[in-house]
């Protein structure tokens, strides 16, 4: 992930930029929208959809108290009626259900998602989006141009272009948060997008566009500026992953886990997040945030990027979907999902300051869209 790279790794090695990026299930319900066929064409991997799946198959006949919930707010036409993990923290904010007989509901929630994202993520569709990117060149797109989606107001500055130059490694790290593979299909960097020593004498593998669009207000590069450079890109599945039905965590996080009795629905205690992930946040000089609802579930994450934010020069660009909220708004609703962090009015201010907001519809930005692409 972010190790150190020196001169040993990279001749002419300047400076390394560690980028995270955290991306949900509105990649994936983009990617199924845009390329899913079959009996299961027009279903994605929302929480709706699933529901509509284990209603199908008469999951509503085991007892199972989650699925039982979410009935009774659809009837009730709650606003996240659909959202089970949501639904977990309520009934357990309820207290009338026992942590072991909800452990249980959730193991078979669990194993009926699995069977469900094998009937939707097909290999037929795995291969389809995997010869999309790597004849569309969406990962190396992905990667040396994202910024070309930024577009700031005269007041607002962006510190990264600036701090790039060439000779520089851009180091990612995609935080999937989805079950599935198809982020890992689109990003990765293939014999056709990348060369790891494409040339004789130097060893750059990577080009990168610091403002490749002239959006970007305030930046001494223009859209001529193009930085010869490194690349390196990982992805991780902090949640599990489709293939391993077993590693697949739902839970909760806020709040609840400062109580013994729930830590074992806790995701980020079975998916040791301190141990394996705390370190990274420290090391990371940009934070990008794509295809998700900034809801509490996550807030593990989003209050580190928080505390990164306030005590460190590191930024964030969340790509958001809903055009009903203006980009305040959006700036609010991710330090709504950050539970354990010192917050204040001058704390908030000073991160605030460091988000960036993209309006996206997960389908004409140069990052991890699919602009220009004809199916």
């Amino acid at each position: 992930m972010f190790v150190e790279y020196d001169k040993s790794d990279y001749l002419d090695l300047r400076k390394q930029h560690n980028i995270m990026v955290l991306v949900g299930n509105g990649f994936d319900i983009a990617a199924l929208r845009k390329f899913g066929s079959g009996k299961m064409q027009g279903k994605t991997t929302s929480y709706c959809d699933f529901f509509d799946y284990i209603t199908y198959y008469r999951f509503h006949n085991i007892g199972n108290v989650i699925y039982e919930k979410m009935e009774k707010d659809r009837e009730e036409n709650k606003e996240n009626w659909a959202d089970f993990e949501n639904s977990i923290s309520e009934i357990i904010r309820d207290s009338i259900i026992p942590t072991n007989k909800l452990e249980k509901d959730i193991n078979n929630l669990t194993d009926c998602f699995a069977r469900y994202l094998n009937d939707l993520v097909t290999a037929d569709l795995l291969i389809e989006i995997n010869n999309c990117s790597r004849s569309n060149r969406l990962a190396s797109r992905s990667m040396s141009t994202f910024l070309a989606d930024l577009k700031l107001a005269k007041e607002e500055k962006i510190n990264f272009p600036d701090n790039t130059d060439h000779y520089d490694l851009y180091n990612y790290l995609f935080v999937n948060f989805n079950y599935t593979q198809l982020l890992d299909n689109y990003i990765y960097l293939d014999k056709t997008q990348f060369v790891p020593h494409p040339y004789r004498t130097v060893d750059r593998n990577f080009d990168f566009y610091p403002n490749p669009k002239d959006n970007i207000t305030n930046c001494k590069h223009n859209q001529d500026r193009v930085w010869s450079s490194y690349l390196l890109a990982d992805v991780i599945h902090p949640n599990g992953k489709q293939s391993i039905p077993r590693s697949i965590i739902f839970g909760i996080e806020d709040d609840f886990n400062k109580a013994a009795k729930e830590i074992r629905l806790v995701k980020s205690f079975w998916g040791q997040n301190d141990v394996k992930y705390k370190r990274l946040f420290d090391k990371t000089e940009l934070f990008i945030i794509y295809g998700m609802s900034l809801s509490k579930t996550d807030s593990w994450w989003f209050n580190r990027i928080y505390n990164t934010l306030l005590y460190s020069n590191a930024e964030l660009i969340i790509y958001y979907y809903d055009y009903y909220f203006d980009s305040e708004e959006v700036k609010e609703r991710f330090l709504d999902a950050c539970v354990g962090c010192e917050r204040d009015y001058n704390n908030d201010e000073i991160v605030k300051s460091r988000i960036f907001i993209i309006k996206t519809d997960n389908d004409n930005n140069n990052f991890l869209g699919f602009r220009d692409i004809q199916v």
